[in-house]
């Protein structure tokens, strides 16, 4: 398909973010969910953030395309900064 960014005919919607939430989007096999659902939390597991992409051409089902997945180490400072906020009385 070639992307016409002008087209007066073809829409294209665009979604990111929580992979269950766009997934939620789609209409995709109970196997290609699993798997999704799968890989997302095999993510997590192991300290990446993962977005879900999917995309919509006019009024059609969602597609899912699939994810993103990032890594998000805690900065060096958290460690102190958690100290310091507990002994000023935040839980």
């Amino acid at each position: 398909y070639h992307f016409d960014l002008y087209s007066p005919r073809d829409r294209f919607t665009c979604a990111k973010g929580a992979p269950k939430a766009v997934l939620n989007l789609t209409e995709c096999s109970q196997e290609t969910a699993d798997l999704f659902k799968d890989k997302a939390t095999e993510f997590a597991r192991r300290g990446f953030r993962s977005l879900g992409v999917a995309y919509q051409k006019n009024n059609e089902p969602w597609v899912l395309l699939g994810m993103l997945s990032m890594f998000d180490p805690p900065r060096e400072d958290t460690a102190q900064t958690i100290i310091e906020s507990q002994q000023l009385g935040v839980p």
